[in-house]
């Protein structure tokens, strides 16, 4: 038996198209995280995975956004 009280999820009572919403906004955020060159489609990654994180890219580089401050 589950304990409503801990485990309430509201989510659980969506009815089909109500659920269909949330998948495709779903989607659409995962599609801006995604690289837009159909030949690659990663997501994005920080890198470089350890240290400063300099750079938020994907594989091929169409998508290379710094996250190095400028110096002044």
């Amino acid at each position: 038996m589950i304990n409503k009280a801990v485990h309430y999820n509201a989510w659980a009572d969506l009815q089909s198209k109500e659920f269909a919403s949330v998948v495709s906004s779903f989607q659409q955020l995962l599609q801006l995280m995604q690289c837009p060159n159909t030949d690659c489609g990663e997501f994005l990654c920080v890198s470089p995975i350890k240290g400063d994180k300099e750079v938020l890219r994907c594989s091929c580089s169409a998508v290379s956004l710094n996250l190095v401050p400028k110096k002044n």
